[in-house]
């Protein structure tokens, strides 16, 4: 009879043992998580690296941009096709390329400034 008590006993130790462990186990992945989400800069100078929400804020508006020159390029009379299909790979691949870059130039809006005369005000 006490050997049944004793074995009882010893179950329920090993279980809130294993219990704990585990528990432990999740408290520790979850802070190792939240530190390993920044880079290492940013665990010490912060200031220096933007944070993750700005991250995505800066990448939703290039694909803004991304979309605008694609609308842009399709939207253009004056280039031929085989160009048009290069200027596609060249704003989805290689936002930086020459060929972009002229042809965005070219195309570029020119925005004059407005000037006041001397004598209006």
């Amino acid at each position: 009879m006490k050997v049944k008590y004793l074995l009882f006993a010893f179950a329920v130790l090993m279980m809130s043992g294993v219990a704990a462990q585990s528990s432990a186990k999740e408290s520790m992945l979850k802070k190792k998580k939240e530190y390993s989400d920044r880079t290492m800069v940013q665990r010490f100078e912060k200031s220096m690296i933007m944070t993750a929400a700005e991250r995505t804020e800066l990448r939703k508006q290039n694909q803004q941009k991304r979309k605008e020159l694609l609308v842009l390029i399709d939207t253009s009379s004056i280039i031929k096709d085989k160009m048009r299909d290069k200027l596609k790979h060249d704003a989805i691949h290689d936002p930086f390329s020459a060929r972009l870059k002229k042809f965005v130039d070219a195309y570029k809006v020119e925005e004059t400034p407005v000037t006041l005369a001397q004598n209006e005000k």
